[in-house]
């Protein structure tokens, strides 16, 4: 069954659903049938021995006794056969059963000879039979014996068989092509999501699976796999600008040393060789620094960002990157350092302490003041600077990658766009939030 297709194995257990399913109620009806009319049997020959009883109470005793329905009967007095049906004329009584006055006892035989023995196996020719025993008084006890074959019902309930026998199949096999034929036709919209799928590749991704009309599960999951297409499309297109502008970023530095390396080797004698190994250093650093922004953006795309956590002073690796930044004429305020002791990636932490000192030094006007408390489990950091600040549009796009708010002044300062992205990236790894106030 597992090599099989969901269509398969719909159909194959359909059908033996439904021919179990036939089966048991044949198997019931064939019992119920046959219950039935023994029931029946036996309600006709206890209504006969009453009649007769009743009869002979009035002192009249039929000779012969009238065969009704094929309903034996004898009339014995004193043990002997007084009268019968045609049927048995002239045959010995049918049981040796004394009856009890005013109740009519009902047997089973297998033979209407009382001298067989009746709890042997098998039947005779007209066998099973009921018996049913009644007493009646006239002048001397007598007794009603009145027996009905059960065969009739035995037959009845065989004749059933070889119907079954052929119907259930028949009915079975009607039953799996039906499901056959329905579910295929249930599965057309899957075939067709399948085909819109198989379709779609990397340059096609704003392309869309085919959504059926009817509000049912194959709807849902089309439009659980046109959202899971809607999210490849925005991370192949963000992935596509990330490589842009990364190829961009990375050009600017190497194109500067090379024209200043083509200036050099065009003029040797007026250029400076300690200038030139200042510039290029300064033009290495910052292209290591951008491939290794990039590097950690990458590995956040992946999940894959290495985080060696350790509990230390959130306050102090603020002192720590501010005592290692050059002298600058924006003043640092540090008087709001609280206490903070937090469990993180010390080395992370400090990147981000450092990017939000960077951009804060580079948009402040004359004063930088960093903040740290804790708050129930919480640890807060605030960079805030006295500069124009961000407009409420512009809050949430500063932290995604290569955004510049002032495009030239950024460029001029060295930076690349990619600080915050950073910031964002580092600070979610860690369960945080980042975000810009007032």
């Amino acid at each position: 069954m597992r090599r099989l297709g969901v269509r398969a194995r719909t159909t194959a257990i359909a059908t033996a659903v439904v021919a179990v399913s036939l089966a048991g109620a044949g198997a019931l009806l064939i019992t119920s049938t046959r219950s039935t009319l023994i029931r029946s049997v036996n309600d006709d020959v206890i209504a006969r021995a009453s009649d007769l009883s009743a009869e002979i109470s009035t002192g009249v005793v039929p000779d012969p006794i009238p065969l009704i329905r094929g309903i034996s009967a004898q009339i014995l007095i004193a043990g002997d056969v007084v009268s019968s049906t045609a049927d048995i004329e002239g045959q010995a009584p049918m049981s040796n059963v004394s009856p009890t006055p005013g109740v009519v006892a009902v047997y089973r035989l297998r033979s209407l000879d009382a001298g067989e023995d009746q709890s042997g196996g098998g039947n005779d020719e007209d066998g099973p039979f009921l018996l049913a025993v009644s007493a009646a008084g006239y002048g001397q006890l007598g007794t009603v014996l009145v027996a009905a074959s059960l065969a009739g019902a035995d037959q009845a309930a065989s004749a059933l068989i070889p119907l079954l026998a052929f119907g259930i199949p028949l009915l079975s096999l009607l039953a799996g092509f039906t499901v056959a034929r329905l579910t295929r036709k249930a599965f057309y919209p899957v075939e067709a999501m399948a085909r819109q799928a198989a379709a779609i590749t990397y340059g096609d991704l704003h392309l869309r699976i085919p959504e059926p009309v009817p509000a049912d599960e194959i709807k849902r999951l089309a439009q659980v796999l046109n959202r899971m297409l809607e999210r490849l499309e925005t991370s192949a297109s963000r992935q596509r600008r990330f490589a842009a502008d990364a190829g961009h970023e990375l050009k600017s530095p190497v194109a500067t040393i090379l024209t200043m390396a083509e200036v050099a080797h065009a003029n040797p004698q007026g250029f400076s060789l300690a200038e030139f190994a200042d510039d290029v250093a300064e033009q290495g650093r910052r292209l290591a620094s951008l491939v290794d922004d990039l590097l950690l953006l990458a590995r956040t795309d992946e999940h894959r960002i290495d985080l060696e956590k350790t509990r230390f002073e959130l306050a102090e690796t603020v002192k720590d990157e501010m005592a290692t930044r050059g002298p600058s004429e924006i003043e640092v305020r540090l008087e709001d350092l609280a206490p903070v002791v937090v469990a993180a990636d010390k080395r992370r932490i400090a990147q981000v302490v450092r990017n939000l000192a960077d951009n804060a030094f580079r948009h402040a006007n004359t004063t930088v003041r960093f903040e740290t408390r804790a708050e129930a489990d919480k640890a807060f950091l605030l960079v805030a600077d006295d500069g124009p600040g961000v407009l409420p549009e512009d809050r949430v796009r500063i932290f995604e990658r290569f955004v510049r708010l002032d495009e030239a002044r950024s460029r001029d300062a060295g930076g690349t766009g990619l600080g915050l992205a950073v910031v964002r990236s580092i600070v979610e790894a860690h369960g945080g939030v980042v975000s810009v106030g007032t």
